[in-house]
């Protein structure tokens, strides 16, 4: 299988030198082994971002290297970085969510529920006697009608 011509996607072997922080918690990704090409903007938080031990903007950039760096491809790496920022940001909304739950969790007097081993009386339609219902017909057992012997 032949390479691709024109610029081909160079990211740097090693993870730790594929990612250089700018100071302001941001940083690049260098495209080419000279960094004439980078992709910048990257969160650090969305560089670190792994699932299961793998960097998963480092992984899917990697298992791309060499193919040419056209615009299908450009596309990918930034709509993959973008998932990531957005689940980042999902995942801050959600722990804010809970913050809030566990500073003012629910209470039986607020959901209006009897306190903890009071018991109410059961509704006539949850109950289970005999006055409600038909007697059972009993189950006669023996031949059907009409089997043969």
């Amino acid at each position: 299988m032949g390479r691709a011509s024109g610029v081909l996607l160079e990211v740097p072997r090693r993870p730790l030198d594929a990612f250089r922080e700018d100071g302001s918690g941001s940083g690049f990704i260098p495209l080419q082994a000279d960094q004439s090409l980078r992709m910048a903007g990257v969160s650090r938080r969305a560089w670190e971002f792994a699932v299961s031990g793998y960097l998963v903007l480092y992984r899917w950039l990697a298992a791309r290297n060499g193919e040419a760096l056209d615009t299908a491809l450009q596309r990918g790496m930034l709509d993959v970085a973008w998932r990531i920022e957005e689940l980042l940001s999902l995942f801050n909304a959600a722990d804010t969510v809970l913050e809030r739950a566990l500073a003012r969790p629910l209470t039986r007097a607020a959901l209006r529920l009897p306190e903890a081993g009071a018991t109410r009386p059961m509704p006539v339609e949850a109950r289970d006697d005999d006055e409600h219902e038909p007697p059972a017909k009993p189950i006669r057992r023996g031949r059907a009608p009409g089997a043969r012997s």
